[in-house]
């Protein structure tokens, strides 16, 4: 079984929009101030899209505790936010 020193760790917290090149979400600021991210909480992307959203979520959540889930219908779009996600 693997443990946590098995995996990369995510890059620092508080990204930037120029930090996510692929998709610059719209409202970038303020989905992180709106939703109060915290590093253990569970958040939901009910429209995941290309991942642009889901991405500044899951930068500020701790490694092992938060977590993130990710709904998307239209497979070309999952398919677009599985590589970088």
């Amino acid at each position: 079984m693997k443990d946590d020193s098995d995996f990369e760790k995510p890059e620092p917290r508080n990204p930037s929009p120029e930090s996510c090149p692929r998709y610059a979400p719209v409202l970038f600021p303020e989905v992180l101030e709106f939703l109060d991210v915290r590093s253990d909480g569970f958040y939901v992307d009910a429209t995941l899209g290309a991942g642009g959203h889901a991405e500044i979520i899951l930068r500020e959540l701790q490694w092992g505790r938060g977590r993130l889930l990710g709904i998307e219908r239209d497979p070309s779009d999952l398919a677009l936010a599985r590589e970088p996600l």
